[in-house]
């Protein structure tokens, strides 16, 4: 008789025959007998240990195999037939290591390597065990199959109930554009420093800058007295870039009858369509603005496109080398409306912050009295600074980097 450890859920004691082991009671109506192998679809309905290793829709299986048959015994998940030419044995410790006691002679259970699948495929009764002392479980590295250099590295992800977990630990190249090409650090783990390599193996600087500018304004009641000149410092602003294609343009607006932010007009170099959309802008709005969740969802490519409608979702064209930039104007403090599933799930500004992976350049107008909303991450300017406003966000666009 075979005697096995881990082998399924239900085993009463470690080592202990299943087949000696008293069964649970069992009740018909009460007791799962579609997964129970004491109980396999019917009531002491006992799945052999010798021939199954588990119950499976009300059926004995070896694995994922039929229960085996005789002149079989279930072993790792699979049948293995008795070597009859095998020495005599009742118990497996009288064989030798890899062999087991198999319908009474000793056999090769065919050992492998232990694989995550939830069995025991080395034969040492244990279950996707790791290699490392005491009890650690199976783990691999994850998150590439080609080397990476520093910073860049792989995760480690863990075998959980005979399937791999979650990728944990990693950190995959990132392109080195907008605030990440200037941190010092090779954030595309390519081997050059705040630039790139050529074909040749040689670091050089990067290509000249594109920016793509995202104009986030809060279009609530409150901007009444403002909106107007907002419109007008957006217009002279962009104005100084409207010929050049190393510019694209967006306006996102939130506050209007929801507080989930809206894309009225996604990035283009068309400088009169951007401003007809400027133009377009009023404060109508509900006075609920989600001026936290703007630029998070900006960053994360989670926005909704206005001229769709509300039940329709996109993200923001951005432009692979550009440096991104989203300037938001409102004069409220902080505030997300997030929902996940109807329930809300509301962020923070460090949330916000944390959004911005690919070097997004993150810029503030708002009232001195609400600076303390935004001041955890990107530029911060006096909303009411009118004449200042070109020159304050011109200066943003100069070096992203200072």
């Amino acid at each position: 008789m075979a005697f096995v450890a881990c082998a399924a859920p239900d085993v009463i004691d470690e080592w202990a025959p299943i087949d000696a082991a008293p069964a649970p009671p069992c009740d018909p109506l009460t007791t799962d007998l579609q997964n129970n192998r004491h109980h396999c679809g019917a009531c002491d309905n006992r799945c052999h240990v010798d021939d199954a290793d588990r119950c499976v829709g009300g059926t004995c299986v070896c694995g994922n195999e039929s229960q085996c048959a005789p002149g079989f015994d279930c072993r790792g998940a699979r049948c293995i037939a008795s070597d009859l030419e095998g020495d005599v044995c009742e118990f497996d410790p009288e064989c030798p290591a890899g062999y087991g006691c198999v319908e009474g002679h000793c056999t090769s259970l065919d050992c492998v390597d232990e694989v995550c699948d939830g069995y025991d495929n080395d034969c040492d009764s244990e279950v996707d065990e790791g290699s490392g002392p005491g009890d650690a479980p199976l783990a691999q590295y994850c998150g590439s199959s080609t080397p990476l250099s520093l910073p860049c590295r792989p995760g480690v992800q863990v075998c959980v109930d005979g399937a791999w977990g979650e990728c944990l630990g990693g950190v995959l190249p990132t392109p080195e554009i907008g605030l990440l090409m200037c941190n010092m650090l090779d954030d595309d783990c390519d081997g050059c420093v705040d630039s790139t390599m050529n074909p040749a193996g040689v670091c050089v600087p990067p290509p000249p800058l594109i920016y793509d500018i995202v104009f986030i304004v809060d279009v609530s009641g409150s901007m009444s007295a403002t909106i107007n000149r907002v419109k007008a410092a957006v217009q002279a602003f962009s104005a100084f870039y409207s010929a050049s294609p190393d510019y694209a343009f967006a306006l996102v607006t939130t506050g209007y009858t929801s507080p989930y932010p809206n894309i009225e007009i996604d990035l283009t170099t068309v400088y009169a369509d951007f401003i007809d959309a400027v133009n377009g802008l009023d404060s109508g709005g509900s006075g609920a603005e989600g001026t936290w969740d703007a630029p998070y969802l900006a960053m994360r490519g989670e926005l909704r496109d206005g001229r769709l409608g509300m039940s329709r979702s996109t993200a923001l064209t951005w432009r692979e080398d550009a440096v991104r930039i989203i300037v938001t104007l409102t004069d409220e403090h902080g505030q997300s409306y997030l929902e996940t599933g109807g329930v809300p799930t509301p962020i923070n500004e460090l949330d916000m912050c944390d959004a911005a992976i690919h070097g997004e350049v993150l810029v503030f107008f708002t009232p001195p009295y609400r600076r303390h909303d935004y001041d955890d991450c990107g530029q911060w300017f006096n909303l009411y600074d009118y004449a200042g406003f070109a020159p304050n966000l011109s200066s943003v666009f100069v070096d992203p980097c200072i």
